[in-house]
């Protein structure tokens, strides 16, 4: 089991890089979100910074190893739809699955046909991620329920890669 910490900014909207840190106080590498472009910032600031939701990784060495890019078209305007690519990861679909908003799901499809699956339930502070036989691969908490928060992700399987969990978990917070 390895263990890592981040802290979210407080405004959801913000496109500032979060240091991502090993049980060692090392840096392991950056998430960040992102725009496209002015019209999808502005969208986002109007839409309670959830219109619109982008997220890039970052290795130690300011490298790109991961980008998550979400789908905008009449189609994805009830239920969301990312694209991810990575280096380590593969490349990948999450797709929004919530039926209720208590209980938020979120689907990662990679391209080989494994499937992860994210969830919350209500008034819980723990995300678990789940592999595709129905073992427990991360679970994240938060030390309190207001930003700014620490956030720790606990990794049980090499099934996915810290950098991607922690991005994958962003999109999954600001999405919530």
């Amino acid at each position: 089991m390895t263990m890592f910490t981040y802290k979210t900014p407080a405004y959801r909207g913000s496109t500032k890089k979060i240091e991502i840190h090993n049980e060692q106080n090392e840096l392991v590498g950056y998430i960040e979100r992102f725009y496209s472009n002015f019209f999808q910032k502005s969208l986002d600031f109007i839409f309670n910074s959830t219109f619109a939701i982008n997220v890039h990784s970052y290795d130690a060495n300011n490298s790109m190893v991961n980008k998550i890019k979400e789908e905008i078209s009449i189609n994805t305007l009830i239920k969301s739809r990312w694209t991810g690519t990575s280096n380590n990861f593969g490349n990948y679909i999450v797709e929004d699955k919530t039926k209720f908003k208590t209980n938020p799901r979120i689907e990662v499809t990679r391209s080989n046909g494994e499937k992860l699956l994210i969830k919350k339930d209500f008034a819980d502070r723990r995300v678990i991620i789940t592999g595709s036989s129905g073992e427990e691969v991360a679970l994240i908490t938060s030390n309190r329920l207001i930003p700014p928060r620490e956030i720790s992700i606990k990794l049980f399987s090499n099934e996915i890669p810290a950098l991607e969990t922690a991005a994958l978990h962003l999109l999954f917070d600001i999405r919530d």
